[in-house]
This record gives structure tokens, C-alpha cells and sequence, in this order.
């Protein structure tokens, strides 16, 4: 074989750029360094491959990864200075990024969540220790969080809304975070805020002064925390000895079914909500039949002679009140 062909301008952007091959073979194939092929390519005007281009579609041998692991590491057991961080920082920042105005796709997106999930993930089944806490806690805290003094602009923030706007995670994944920061797991378990901290929390430093929540809003964080979604739920505990389904929305059903009006008397509401009643005086059985309304007064009447008032509402007032109930749904008039 001509050793000399490297020279060839078709010949080397072919094996360069046509079989991807990498100047380091194409050196030893023509018993040439490696340096030598870039001279020529630079001379030749042939562009050289980004690291993003050259790495695409290659798959590390298991030798090679050990190689470039642990002590094998050129940069094992070194740091870079805080000169070489700066450096660093200012080269890869802004336009000079590679990935510079090219944000990723949901497929890569997808990509790399998939590679780095559950046991995929170089950190699965492992804890920081105490001590690498503090560390980490040190190294972000005050002054030398890098976000340290700085605020995000409006369209940022616009930009992070939108982005969480519908997202709501999943009810396994609550449970991980409810559990995860309850009692000592939790960043401020023992701690208080300082006045300084209570200061600025206050008055107009306070996100939502002067704001106000919008009524759909109140409505979406009161259903978010009601009954089993509380984090202080505990079974229904609070409806006892009533069960969870005696709640405000049944009790207002059941005045509207009764018209407002006490079922003993006759007395119609005025400026007082009327009380609901359990006719065989059991507490959990709230079927709509075995409930009714009574004023106050006649409520606390009921408390005394219960075997007749059971079998009064139960024999005689709850059907008559039905046959009044079930003419009216017909459209019918009913003179009982």
C-alpha cells in the first residue's frame, strides 16, 4: 500500500469523513503519527469531526471504560484550581457550549431518563454519609450558592410556570416525598427561623403580598388537601362518631330535600341552618331515608323518648313527607 496517500485530499476525506475512521487509525495505517494527519488535513482544508459527531454511534469497550475509571484516571486524586474552574466555566459558557441554542428533544429527553432510572443509575441503593452532607450543605450555602444574590427574570419565571402548569406527580411518588421528609429525614427537623429570616418573610418581602389566590384556585388547593389527600389524615378519624360521608354537602341535600323546613314544626330557617337528624339515632347510617331536618329546638326534643320519636318519624311523618316529596317530582298536587 502507498504510505504516501494521506497526501491524496480525496483518499484521506474519504477514510476520514466516508468510514469515520479516526486519524489515529488512518496514522497506522499509513506508518505515520498521528500528528502528522492533522498537519495534513489543516493544509488539505478538510474540517475535523466535533467530539459530539466523533462519539455518535460508538460504544466504549469495557476495557476502555476501565482504563479511563479510578486510578487509571489521568485526573485521579487531583482538583482543578479555582483558575482552571474559571476557565473552564468561561469556555464552555454561553455561545461557546456546543448544545448553545440547541435544546434537546423529547426523544433524547427520553434517552437519558430511561439510561439513568432505578438501578441504571450510578448512585442506586447508595446514601451520602452525615459527613458528605455537611459538606455538600457548606459548599451551597450562603455566598457560595451559585445562584447567590441572583433572581430570575420574569420571563424565566413565565418559562418554569408553564412548564409545571397540569403536572401533577403520581400518588406513589407522594408518598415517597411525604415519607422521605417526615420527622429527622426532614432538612429543617430541630431548627427554627431566625428573626432576621422571619423579617424577610414578612410584609412586602413575602411572594403573595398583595396578591390574592383566585376562587378556582381556592377551590383546586382545598380539593388537593381534602379528606385521605391531608397529609394529617387519619382514616376519618375526625368524623367519629359520624362517619366521613355525614360531610357539609349531604347536610345542605338534605335541607333542600326538606325545603328548609324543621319536619316537627313546620319552622322554616331564618338566618339559622336547621339541623339534620338520624331517625333510628345511629350515627353511621347515613342513608338520605334515615335522615332529616329539625330546628334546634325540636332537635334537642328528640333526645328524650326516643323509641317514640323513632316510630313517629318512622310511621307516620317520613311517609307522608315522601308522598309529598314524590307528588311534587311528578308535577302533581298533593293534599296530605
Amino acid at each position: 500500500m502507498n504510505t504516501r496517500q494521506y497526501q491524496n485530499k480525496a483518499w484521506l476525506t474519504d477514510q476520514y469523513w466516508g468510514k469515520k475512521f479516526s486519524q489515529k487509525k488512518i496514522s497506522e495505517t499509513c506508518n505515520v503519527s498521528r500528528a502528522a494527519i492533522g498537519r495534513q488535513m489543516k493544509k488539505l482544508g478538510i474540517p475535523t469531526r466535533t467530539i459530539s459527531e466523533a462519539m455518535t454511534g460508538r460504544v466504549l469497550s469495557e476495557e476502555h471504560k476501565k482504563n479511563l475509571s479510578g486510578k487509571n484516571n489521568h485526573m485521579y486524586g487531583k482538583k482543578h484550581t479555582e483558575k482552571t474552574k474559571q476557565l473552564l466555566s468561561r469556555a464552555l459558557s454561553g455561545e461557546n457550549n456546543p448544545n448553545y441554542g440547541m435544546p434537546r428533544t423529547e426523544k433524547t429527553k427520553l434517552k437519558i431518563s430511561n439510561a439513568t432510572r432505578g438501578e441504571k443509575n450510578h448512585n442506586y441503593g447508595k446514601h451520602l454519609s452525615e459527613e458528605t452532607r455537611k459538606k455538600l450543605s457548606e459548599i451551597r450555602s450562603g455566598e457560595n450558592h451559585y445562584f447567590y444574590g441572583k433572581h430570575h427574570s420574569e420571563e424565566t419565571k413565565l418559562k418554569i410556570s408553564k412548564s409545571r402548569t397540569g403536572y401533577s406527580p403520581s400518588q406513589a411518588t407522594r408518598q415517597k416525598l411525604s415519607e422521605s421528609r417526615k420527622g429527622e429525614n426532614n432538612a429543617f427537623y430541630g431548627k427554627r427561623h431566625t428573626e432576621k429570616t422571619k423579617q424577610l418573610m414578612r410584609g412586602e418581602n413575602n411572594y403573595m403580598y398583595g396578591r390574592h389566590h383566585t376562587e378556582e384556585e381556592k377551590r383546586a388547593i382545598s380539593e388537593a388537601v381534602r379528606g385521605a389527600n391531608h397529609p394529617n389524615w387519619q382514616g376519618g378519624k375526625s368524623f367519629e362518631p359520624y362517619g366521613p360521608e355525614f360531610n357539609k354537602a349531604l347536610k345542605a341535600s338534605i335541607r333542600l330535600r326538606d325545603k328548609r323546613q324543621c319536619r316537627i314544626c313546620y319552622k322554616y330557617e331564618n338566618g339559622k341552618i336547621h339541623s339534620i337528624h338520624h331517625i333510628d339515632y345511629c350515627k353511621t347510617n347515613n342513608d338520605p331515608n334515615n335522615l332529616i331536618t329539625l330546628c334546634k329546638y325540636c332537635h334537642a326534643k328528640t333526645n328524650l323518648n326516643r323509641p317514640y320519636w323513632q316510630e313517629y318519624f318512622t310511621d307516620k311523618h317520613i311517609s307522608v313527607i315522601n308522598r309529598k316529596i314524590y307528588a311534587q317530582q311528578a308535577g302533581v298536587q298533593c293534599s296530605v
